[in-house]
């Protein structure tokens, strides 16, 4: 699963999923876009991958 996937279930905007978990909003954003990679314990693996 990743950022986005994450977000999209919560039904949250990228503003609101950043201030939920106190991350900045850019960093949202560069993991969404895939300029950078979140840390692997932000977005686990799927237990089926």
């Amino acid at each position: 699963m990743d950022i986005r996937e994450m977000r999209a279930e919560l039904g949250d905007t990228q503003s609101e999923f950043a201030d939920r978990y106190r991350i900045p909003f850019r960093t949202i954003q560069n993991w969404e876009t895939a300029f950078r990679k979140p840390p692997e314990y932000i977005c686990p693996k799927k237990a089926d991958e």
